[in-house]
């Protein structure tokens, strides 16, 4: 059986069945890294394991004991402490709150749209840049509001590919087909199964805790890297399960914190 190779970075992944049948072997290379073979009973698990090996080589790796200990710096108490709500969580509920009451993802489903609603839970947050909220409220008082909303609807009820085809055509016109514009709706409207993307941020955390994402992320707005974006969510609340991650609104903050905070954001 002929296993296709896969790409991550300057890395191939290559993977072998087994002569006997009871499982895969594989191996991560590169022009200087010849790598190493590993084994396992699946072809998922063998992909996982590859995806891991690659991650750790990475120069900015410091792996999910150094994330968990960047952030356990900046918020001694975790995600339970006044301290990280003032700072992280307490804005964010603002805006999710504000849509769960104004705008909530039923009430877009049903074809009433309020615009202007969907709009100021926009403004509620910092998490969009002076040029993105421009765009969006180009976008929001423009004839593709009603398209770009369903697009945002589509992907709470799951339908990716859908969702993300609708926001990005209804956008693209005004500019503002971009990760923090598309991912902030859905996020917000479900902040247990949806993620928000800040890519740089996103990017190099991933990069630090070996994830795959940091190969996977496009620049263009995709389902792949959205899927991957997930996965990285995931993997993350996993990690951080002894800190009791709420929500993604905690993850997402876990993903800032260790990402973008600086020694001048310390506890005093």
């Amino acid at each position: 059986m002929t296993i296709p190779d896969e790409e991550m970075g300057e890395y191939k992944l290559r993977f072998v069945k087994d002569a006997n049948g009871d499982g895969f072997s594989g191996r991560a290379f590169s022009k200087a890294d010849k790598g190493e073979i590993l084994r396992a009973d699946s072809l998922e698990e063998l992909r996982a394991k590859l995806a891991n090996y690659v991650g750790r080589v990475h120069p900015n790796y410091f792996g999910w004991d150094g994330a968990m200990k960047r952030f356990s710096t900046l918020f001694p108490d975790g995600f339970q402490s006044d301290y990280y709500c003032k700072k992280e969580r307490n804005y964010k509920l603002v805006a999710r709150d504000h849509l769960a009451e104004h705008f909530p993802p039923e009430l877009a489903m049903s074809g009433n749209r309020d615009t202007e609603a969907a709009l100021e839970g926009y403004r509620k947050t910092n998490m969009l840049s002076k040029f993105e909220q421009m765009r969006v409220q180009e976008l929001l008082r423009g004839s593709n509001a009603q398209a770009f909303i369903a697009g945002a609807a589509d992907i709470v009820l799951g339908d990716l590919d859908t969702g993300f085809s609708r926001m990005i055509a209804a956008a693209k016109p005004h500019d503002a087909a971009k990760w923090p514009v598309l991912t902030y709706l859905p996020f917000f409207w479900s902040p247990k199964t949806q993620m928000f993307l800040k890519p740089t941020v996103t990017k190099d955390f991933a990069e630090r805790v070996g994830h795959r994402f940091q190969y996977d992320y496009e620049p263009t707005p995709n389902v792949v890297t959205y899927r991957s974006l997930l996965n990285l969510a995931s993997q993350t609340a996993q990690k951080t399960s002894d800190l009791g991650p709420r929500d993604n609104i905690d993850v997402q903050s876990f993903i800032w914190a260790v990402g973008a905070y600086t020694d001048a954001d310390l506890p005093d």
